[in-house]
């Protein structure tokens, strides 16, 4: 019995490893028949996909996963001006007017700041809520070495930043579930 907390305690760090971001989600429960998510206070809805699971969350976020959040995660949620992204460390906060260069710039930042070797490896552009978003890819190995992606899109509306972010391992996963995220992404609708 002395052995299996230890062995709880390393397997949950493995779960959670390699996410650029703060906070935890362990003890999240897990909704898999909701087709279009309704974020009500933060004033957007988006479609999950077939086959993926959205985790239940207190903040108003689309954070959903088919296979487990180590394989692939798609985020969607919204910071309001003068509040960090509610991704990585969150050291710098949304400005009003920032455009979607803005917005993936700010990501950088931040992802900068908690992942040390990052590289930027593409920049593009997706539609998001209706909109044309710049799309950036990073690369950055977690702290197992694995080599991982997170691709981020985001726009300005009314006071707040919409974004979407899609986390997985850079062989095979990535690839497989982008043309996903991008669904994801084109599905954001703002009310």
């Amino acid at each position: 019995m002395k052995l299996a907390a230890p062995f709880l305690v390393a397997l949950c760090a493995c779960a959670t490893s390699g996410r650029p971001r703060s906070g935890s989600v362990s003890n999240v429960e897990w909704w898999p028949r909701e087709r279009v998510f309704l974020a009500k206070t933060a004033g957007f809805e988006a479609a999950v996909p077939a086959g993926w699971e959205r985790a239940i969350r207190e903040r108003d976020v689309l954070l959903v996963t088919r296979d487990g959040r180590s394989l692939q995660e798609i985020e969607v949620a919204s910071s309001v001006v003068g509040e960090p992204l509610g991704l990585g460390i969150g050291v710098w906060p949304v400005s009003a007017g920032m455009t979607s260069a803005g917005l993936a710039g700010l990501f950088l930042q931040d992802a900068r700041t908690s992942l040390p070797g990052l590289e930027v490896v593409e920049r593009g552009t997706v539609e998001l809520a209706g909109r044309d978003a710049v799309r950036v890819v990073v690369s950055y190995r977690d702290p197992t070495g694995l080599r991982r992606r997170v691709a981020f899109c985001g726009v300005m509306e009314g006071g707040n930043a919409y974004y979407a972010a899609y986390f997985a391992p850079e062989r095979y996963y990535f690839a497989l579930d982008l043309p996903v995220f991008e669904e994801v992404a084109r599905s954001v609708r703002l009310r």
